[in-house]
């Protein structure tokens, strides 16, 4: 366990040194950041949004936006793996809002208890491996950004 809190004790300080280096005049090091998390970028936006050609220029725009904005990373609010992910996730979600002209409708907690049922709330509570398996079916077939929220929960 030791030896985990000190492989990220490193790799957060070589990023805050990368990050010194690049703002003082050396911008190929972002090289070094953009392949130490670029999988991982990748993934997260890939769970966002379907299309293969559509998560490579978020991730690109992802990159381009940490980029530019990396004089305002604070070390002291967050990591830099959680800021650029954070950047990635928001970056997605405009790519798929600005893509498909989502509309949101706000929903009265009122409402939700309305539509309470409980044959539902019985099989949302059964975790033999069937119903998970089914569940996951079920989550797969969700927008994306739908898929991602229930992952998160």
């Amino acid at each position: 366990m030791e030896q985990t809190s000190d492989k990220k004790l490193t790799r957060v300080s070589e990023d805050a040194l990368l990050i010194r280096n690049i703002l003082d005049g050396h911008p190929e090091q972002f090289r070094v950041l953009a392949d130490r998390y670029g999988q991982q970028v990748m993934e997260l936006v890939g769970r966002i949004i379907p299309q293969a050609e559509d998560v490579e220029e978020a991730v690109q725009d992802t990159l381009m936006e940490t980029y530019q904005s990396l004089q305002r990373f604070d070390s002291q609010k967050a990591n830099f793996r959680t800021w650029l992910l954070r950047i990635a996730y928001h970056t997605a979600l405009k790519r798929l809002r600005d893509k498909s002209h989502m509309q949101f409708v706000d929903v009265e907690p009122m409402q939700l208890e309305a539509i309470a049922d409980p044959s539902i709330d019985a099989l949302l509570s059964d975790t033999t491996p069937d119903r998970l398996a089914l569940l996951e079916q079920a989550i797969h077939q969700l927008a994306p950004p739908d898929q991602m929220l229930l992952s998160l929960y």
